[in-house]
């Protein structure tokens, strides 16, 4: 049975965000994709009943589960779930490796942990629609092959938004492909939907190729015709007749009436009549150009030798100690942070922001609360107008489209992360501190910034899952194991 059916939906804000979209989601997996700022995460509350549309309707069949991307408080019914000892809780709870005290510590929890209790709240109602918003966020590799598993195991309707290489490579027997205002159904996996639009774009590229030839020959033809039409009216004129040449002067006449000499005009205008259709075919086509990546900045390496230096010490977090060696931060150093959830890769982060206090310092947190989030759009706005778009053309360069951007009050996760990198490297940064950098963005906009990251001439350090975009930007990796016991951690510096 059909899950979900979707009928000439529409809906926006200002401008319709979604228009007339028709659709079904059936039992299984459909991953929705596309740029920050398109519509999935609305369209994901158009489903639940959060929002109405403007037109069209939704169709839904049985319950509804919903995991969010915001993991700021635990749901309302996570006390239920977390004494709930039934075979199904118990076994999301092994599945998961959800221990007993998560919701008494839960402001103590890493962001991962609370992700994987989430996911299995979520699956123990056994909902007959499963939706998850970004579940890999802040998930570690051995987190997320948990996760992985407990999805794949799920029988019901299930919707994914998620930029996720692997998990898109694996759940879904459809992707849903945003581009505002619509969106493209296509059946297989993330890949194969987007080999299959990478083929409809290359034909798109060879039709336009092939137009333009043609037009450079018609305009060629032409140009001939025009000139030999020319010709054909200098050699009709009677001015270069003698008055007294009445035989000339009758071929002539007789030329116009047969309309022999007349072909060559005749030609020209049916040449220009098909260039104006070659031209609108062209004008039908459209093709992104690539933009480029780099951030609308100054950024410089800053002139001491050193940004950070940080003596051999302890960092203890309520029950768990991180033991370090003595740390440096140079100009131009690029550094990855990385290990398991909970072993206090954040809190060295803050600890080196809070108390070190490196000058110059962009820091941008794991997680923004909605408070923070509303006060710096608030900052935006009152940026005077030419910083303003400089910060809009930053965000344009990171995959996002500043006009959306402009009417929604609320950025995605995604988007908010770019607004304040954008309006950071305003002061160029002599160091960028990013706590799981790509959490909330699409696999577009990663790649962007990855770009971006690369050109950026100052020092970063970086806290990521993403092994695939660590090892494309950093050169140093501070690697932090758990030693002999969970509670006690070491860091070792790798190059």
């Amino acid at each position: 049975m059909t899950g979900i059916i979707l009928n000439k939906l529409t809906f926006g804000y200002s401008s319709p965000l979604i228009e007339d979209l028709t659709c079904s989601f059936s039992r299984g997996w459909t991953a929705i994709t596309g740029k920050n700022g398109c519509g999935k995460t609305t369209l994901l509350k158009l489903i639940m009943g959060q929002l109405k549309p403007w037109s069209g309707t939704i169709t839904t069949k049985g319950t509804i589960a919903y995991c969010s991307q915001s993991t700021e408080l635990p749901a309302a019914d996570a006390e239920n779930f977390m004494w709930d000892y039934s075979g199904t809780a118990m076994r999301l709870k092994g599945l998961l490796q959800i221990k007993e005290d998560w919701l008494e510590r839960w402001s103590t929890l890493s962001f991962g942990e609370r992700v994987r209790f989430q996911t299995a709240r979520a699956l123990n109602a056994e909902p007959d629609i499963l939706i998850v918003d970004e579940p890999t966020n802040h998930l570690d590799s051995e987190s997320r092959e948990m996760l992985y598993n407990s999805l794949k195991n799920f029988r019901g309707t299930g919707l994914l938004v998620s930029h996720d290489r692997k998990l898109l490579n694996e759940l879904p027997f459809q992707c849903l492909f945003f581009k505002p205002p619509s969106a493209v159904m296509r059946p297989g996996t993330y890949l194969s939907g987007k080999a299959e639009e990478s083929r409809e774009y290359n034909e798109l590229l060879n039709s336009k190729t092939q137009l333009q030839k043609n037009m450079k020959r018609l305009h060629t033809e032409a140009q001939r015709e025009k000139r030999l039409a020319a010709k054909a009216d200098s050699d009709k004129s009677k001015k270069n007749l003698g008055k007294k040449d009445s035989d000339g002067r009758a071929k002539l006449d007789l030329a116009r009436l047969t309309g022999k000499d007349a072909v060559h005009g005749q030609l020209y205008k049916t040449m220009q009549n098909r260039i104006l259709k070659e031209e609108e075919k062209i004008a039908g086509i459209n093709i992104k150009k690539q933009k480029s990546v780099k951030l609308y900045s100054d950024t410089s390496s800053a002139k001491s030798d050193f940004l950070i230096r940080l003596s051999a010490g302890r960092l203890v977090m309520g029950a768990r100690t991180l033991v370090y060696p003595d740390l440096f931060v140079s100009p131009l150093n690029k550094i990855g942070i990385t290990g398991s959830n909970g072993c206090g890769k954040s809190s060295l982060v803050k600890y080196i922001v809070n108390s070190i206090r490196p000058d110059n310092c962009l820091y941008i947190p794991q997680e923004i609360s909605e408070k923070d989030a509303a006060s710096f759009t608030r900052k935006i706005s009152q940026l005077p107008k030419t910083e303003r778009g400089k910060v809009y053309a930053s965000i344009d360069r990171l995959g996002s489209d500043p006009r959306r951007l402009l009417e929604t009050e609320s950025p995605s996760p995604g988007e908010l992360r770019k607004l304040i990198l954008a309006e950071g490297f305003l002061n160029s940064p002599s160091l960028l501190i990013m706590d799981e950098p790509t959490n909330h963005m699409d696999l577009d906009s990663v790649e962007c910034l990855e770009e971006a990251l690369k050109e950026a001439e100052c020092a970063i350090m970086l806290v990521s899952h993403d092994r695939y975009f660590m090892d494309s930007i950093i050169k140093t990796e501070w690697k932090i194991e758990a030693d002999e016991s969970e509670d006690f951690f070491k860091l070792e510096i790798r190059k």
